[in-house]
């Protein structure tokens, strides 16, 4: 009998161990289970237990020392904020409970109970730690610039002092919270209240769910972390199968086609067309106007961007507020330059009158491709209406030297805005941004009465659009690419990077 049962367990643990060697990994599939419809390979959607991400092991995890896209975007899994900043760009509390502003002062109330990984109490003080981290980071250092102070008022109260009157001070406050004096060094990773923490352990790297977690983590799945460098493009890793998301910030200068599901993320990237309102020309608000007026936002968005930036009419996210104020419509542009007396023609075909000819020179970086071909579509735009526009690439460090010495009349531009919108570095007399604006005119004014609370948002951008010391026409956007084994909804937000905003439902059961 014993012996019987010996066969017995014996042939069973081949079994296993056979059926064991057929088993798919989560995420593959065998070409069994491919079926063909139209032509087109299809597979099934697979159940994804540990969805895998990329990262590097060359920049560091440490939210105040990293520099890449690939561990910035890993940031709001690991670590809590007072505010997050959701899809439209407002700030939402998370850490904070409330908060109370008083001229340039805000207090800001903790919520009580919220707990570390190590389950350790999060008190004002790792807040004002944290603050001052973030404010030497290369990450935060410039949202935080607004601000001079930040000091605890008691075990949850912390209380902000800015340094002037600040558009929306709450959604600067988006920082990541760490536990004091954990983050010194940019090898370590500091100890983080959010829904995953990082382990690292015989060469595999994992995000796991936080125990400690203030809210149900039972949904969450295991992240396994795949080290990537720098100079592999994570896109392509996703396509062998070995990857099930990735984002690319699209800062390259191209839109990459994957075989892979995919959905976009508006960051706030504001791409613009810089004027300088010293040529005699363009130093009519009305010329300036009517150029805005005759680009094409939406050819721009489709062929530039491949429908991955939203067009801009104003220096507002559209995200948080679209503001139209003309058609998409190059007819109707070439009309209010009829309006403003330039309907004579030089023997070349370029429209002329008023202030004289109307020819213009453009320039752009030359490395990034998106800005080549963005120069490109508005000499486009603009030539249907008889305007001529040479344009000229240069090399970052030509376009820079051109900038500065005021050699353009128009250029291409781009700049990250800060949450709350802020255009001050345009405005300003000394600002990084200021070329080509005069810091005593009319609009800039208005921006700094309109930061002052003296006009709202809708009548600063009324009078931006008729004055148009530049010309707004996208706001870019980022791609996330992901698996089409994911069965559930992906819904990442360009806001601080949190692009894998919902992650802990997917594939939920």
């Amino acid at each position: 009998m014993k012996k019987s049962l010996k066969i017995i367990a014996l042939i069973l643990s081949f079994v296993i161990l056979f059926s064991s060697c057929f088993r798919k990994e989560p995420g593959t599939e065998d070409a069994s289970s491919e079926t063909k419809i139209g032509g087109e390979t299809k597979r099934p959607a697979q159940q994804v237990d540990r969805v895998r991400l990329p990262f590097s092991l060359e920049d560091s995890l440490n939210p105040f020392f990293l520099k890449g896209v690939r561990n910035i975007s890993l940031v709001p899994l690991m670590f809590d904020s007072l505010y997050v900043i959701d899809e439209k760009y407002m700030p939402v509390p998370s850490v904070a409970l409330e908060a109370v502003e008083e001229g340039l002062n805000i207090k800001v109330i903790l919520k009580e109970g919220i707990t570390f990984s190590d389950s350790s109490l999060l008190t004002s003080a790792d807040v004002v730690y944290s603050f001052h981290q973030a404010r030497l980071s290369p990450s935060y250092k410039t949202q935080l610039s607004a601000f001079s102070s930040c000091e605890a008022a008691g075990r949850y109260e912390v209380r902000f002092a800015l340094k002037q009157p600040t558009l929306s001070p709450l959604s600067l406050l988006d920082f990541p919270i760490v536990k004091q004096n954990t983050a010194d060094q940019s090898e370590q990773v500091p100890k983080g209240s959010g829904r995953y923490i990082y382990r690292a352990e015989n060469g595999e790297y994992l995000l796991e769910p936080n125990p400690s977690y203030r809210e149900n983590n039972d949904i969450a799945r295991t992240i396994r972390l795949i080290p990537i460098g720098e100079s592999v493009s994570p896109v392509f890793i996703l396509e062998t199968g070995e990857l099930d998301a990735c984002f690319d910030d699209l800062s390259s200068g191209a839109v990459r086609r994957a075989d892979a599901a995919q959905t976009g993320a508006v960051l706030n990237n504001l791409v613009y067309l810089g004027v300088n309102s010293k040529n005699y020309v363009l130093s009519d608000k009305a010329v300036r106007n009517a150029l805005s007026r005759t680009i094409l936002r939406s050819d721009i968005s489709t062929r530039v961007y491949s429908g991955n930036a939203l067009p801009a009419q104003a220096p507002v996210n559209p995200a948080k507020q679209s503001y139209s104020y003309f058609a998409d419509n190059i007819k109707e542009g070439i009309e209010v330059w009829e309006e403003l007396g330039y309907n004579q023609f030089t023997s070349g075909g370029v429209r002329r009158g008023g202030r004289g000819v109307l020819s213009f020179t453009l320039i752009c970086p030359s490395e990034n491709q998106f800005k080549v071909q963005l120069a490109k579509s508005v000499a486009g735009s603009l030539k249907e209406a008889g305007i001529k526009i040479t344009v000229r690439e240069l090399t970052t460090q030509q376009y820079k030297e051109a900038l500065n010495a005021g050699n353009y009349d128009l250029y291409i531009g781009e700049t990250r805005l800060l949450n709350n919108m802020d255009l001050s570095e345009f405005f300003k007399a000394d600002g990084a941004l200021s070329f080509g604006i005069d810091p005593e005119s009319p609009i800039a004014k208005a921006y700094f009465d309109y930061v002052g609370g003296t006009i709202s948002e809708s009548v600063f951008c009324r009078q931006f659009v008729e004055e148009s010391p530049f010309i707004p026409l996208v706001f870019r956007m980022g791609v996330l690419y992901y698996s089409r084994g994911i069965d559930k909804e992906v819904k990442p937000v360009g806001a601080s990077l949190n692009v894998y905003a919902n992650i802990h439902e997917w594939n939920a059961d």
